[in-house]
């Protein structure tokens, strides 16, 4: 669940490591944003100084806007006077700001770690940004409780590995260097995979639990991390969530 405040800034580079993208790239110099601008961040990060718009999905911002706040939502930052460091531009499905090399083109393909994930993707430098959509080669954090959905990660990745075609590198959050474009189709096809072993086997008469207990890695899907520590572990915490959303499709 994301928003982007941003302000002018002096021009930015950033070098990527991967194979796909051995190059320096130069930003766009005119905007400054600052990504991962979660409903967690505090309000002493969005000073009047600071921030010049800021831009979110339209769930993102009814979140934000709470009375009551729902786990990590962060919505208690936003009451009374504060509101006004709420994102006044929103959109539904996309929205395009700037344009020519500036262009920035923001995406909604549904619920999948909330329900107000943006897709953020600049054509100029053939880079995408999927905030917490994209955890890296592990099991995601699926905020059920702001409206994240399993099924949903499917539909999402789908979507993006279908239509996002001109994109050679990502720029993951909570990560410091981009990562090759092809790690966004690794993960669709890793998630697809398990979403299908979990309906495979919710059809023999397991339940969610020993169907995470016996998960065992593909060998086709080699390098994630499943998340295996703490009691319930994430994979087991997601294999349910999975379970429960497929046995209300029918």
């Amino acid at each position: 669940m994301s928003a982007w405040p941003f302000k002018r800034r002096k021009p930015l580079t950033a070098s990527s490591t991967s194979a796909v993208t051995q190059r320096r790239i130069s930003c766009p110099p005119r905007h400054r944003f600052t990504f991962r601008f979660t409903c967690r961040v505090r309000l002493s990060r969005l000073s009047a100084a600071l921030v010049v718009a800021s831009v979110a999905h339209v769930n993102c911002v009814r979140s934000m806007g709470q009375a009551s706040c729902n786990f990590v939502t962060g919505c208690e930052y936003f009451q009374g006077a504060n509101r006004t460091y709420l994102p006044k531009t929103t959109f539904n499905d996309r929205l395009t700001l700037f344009s020519g090399n500036d262009r920035i083109e923001l995406y909604y393909s549904g619920a999948a770690h909330t329900d107000g994930d943006t897709i953020v993707h600049f054509p100029a430098l053939k880079a995408m940004h999927p905030g917490d959509i994209y955890p890296g080669r592990y099991s995601p954090f699926i905020d059920t409780i702001n409206g994240g959905s399993g099924l949903g990660y499917d539909t999402v990745y789908t979507q993006l590995v279908k239509n996002l075609k001109d994109v050679e590198f990502v720029m993951p959050a909570h990560r410091d260097h981009p990562e090759p474009w092809k790690t966004m189709a690794d993960y669709q096809a890793w998630w697809r995979d398990y979403v299908d072993h979990i309906s495979t086997e919710m059809r023999t008469g397991k339940t969610a639990d020993q169907i995470a207990d016996a998960y065992v890695l593909p060998a086709k899907h080699p390098g994630f991390n499943l998340n295996t520590l703490g009691a319930p572990t994430r994979l087991k915490i997601n294999t349910n969530i999975i379970f429960d959303e497929l046995k209300k499709r029918g």
